[in-house]
């Protein structure tokens, strides 16, 4: 479709209208960097930043690249966290050491227009990790190893058991695995008070994958008295303790109201014979 053609007297004001309107109905041939001319009056010294800005700059684009790809790569299942720490550390020490550049290299990326570019890619880079809780998979990352440990020793046997032997048997063979799994990532459920939001998104999804591949082989095995038996022991004496309470004192109560209680007695009154007259 023809783009109508404007007057010259208008083409100055409506030079941006016009390419864009060009640019939609595909008529614009020429490359774009080559429609925009800087005037003539700048100095050279606006345009061109010092080496150290524009190296500060160039490694935090590079920094950008490099998170942006390691997160689409362990997007699913999710093992950004542990994946691409050292990308995210990279990206928010860049991102620093452009901040601390002279306050001509600032002004110049950080206000120097509304959109303000490089804030927020920052932000929302910094957003999906803060987002994901990934600091919290370091805060105990020892037991977060030996939590991908049990996960993985988890998925490695139902693969290796699916094979050969019939469901049963697998649940009977994994069903060690799987409760270390999931004693492994209780404990993360009892220190989430302790972190900021909630548990590392690494293995909330890790255990969703292992809870999903372990519920397909509907799983009955038999009560485990080594995980199971202290906790009811448990449930039952801090159970029964406000009952035991309630009964103890409503016996102590009712051995007060005995002792209070006097028995009626009738009451005889004696009175002095009456005297005789002489």
């Amino acid at each position: 479709m023809a783009v109508n053609i404007i007057p010259v007297l208008f083409l100055p004001c409506l030079f941006m209208s016009s390419i864009q309107l060009q640019v939609v109905h595909g008529t614009l041939n020429a490359p774009i960097e080559n429609l925009f001319i800087y005037p003539q009056n700048i100095s050279e010294e606006t345009l061109i930043m010092s080496e150290n800005c524009t190296e500060a700059f160039e490694k935090f684009s590079k920094t950008v690249m490099n998170f942006t790809n390691c997160y689409m790569k362990y997007a699913r299942p999710i093992h950004v966290c542990m994946n691409c720490g050292k990308s995210h550390a990279a990206f928010v020490a860049a991102y620093q050491h452009l901040k601390n550049q002279s306050l001509k290299c600032q002004s110049y990326f950080f206000s120097s227009d509304q959109l303000g570019i490089v804030d927020v890619v920052y932000k929302n880079g910094n957003d999906l990790w803060q987002k994901g809780y990934c600091q919290n998979c370091y805060d105990h990352y020892n037991e977060t190893e030996r939590f991908f440990q049990a996960s993985n020793a988890l998925i490695l046997c139902l693969e290796t058991t699916n094979s050969s032997v019939a469901e049963n048997g697998t649940c009977v063979k994994c069903h060690d695995a799987y409760v270390n799994l999931s004693a492994s990532y209780n404990k993360f459920v009892h220190w989430k008070k302790e972190f900021v939001g909630g548990i590392c998104m690494d293995i909330v999804d890790s255990m969703n994958i292992s809870r999903k591949a372990w519920s397909e082989y509907d799983c009955a095995v038999g009560f485990d008295l080594t995980i199971g038996f202290p906790n009811i022991l448990t449930a039952l004496t801090v159970g029964s303790t406000p009952l035991m309470f309630y009964l103890l004192a409503k016996n102590i109560s009712r051995l007060e109201d005995v002792k209070l209680v006097r028995p009626k007695r009738k009451i005889t009154v004696f009175t002095a014979p009456p005297q005789l007259e002489e």
